[in-house]
């Protein structure tokens, strides 16, 4: 019974040195950057973007099928 719980408390050692490891990577001082819709060209004039965003050529405003805005 005792070398079970040597056992145990090795393998938990274990997990949390690994942790600690991992945590020190640097990726978490890495500033966070919100995600950006970014233009896909189309030769028709049409801009389109990819959060569902689309502009005519005339200006007029779509989101997601929806006329938002008209100039």
């Amino acid at each position: 019974m005792n070398e079970n719980i040597l056992l145990l408390l090795a393998g938990v050692a274990a997990v949390l040195m690994l942790g600690k490891k991992n945590a020190s990577t640097g990726s978490a001082n890495a500033p966070w950057v919100p995600p950006q819709a970014i233009p896909v060209a189309v030769p028709n004039g049409w801009q389109y973007f990819t959060d569902g965003t689309a502009i005519s050529p005339e200006g007029v405003y779509y989101h997601k099928g929806v006329q938002v805005w008209a100039p």
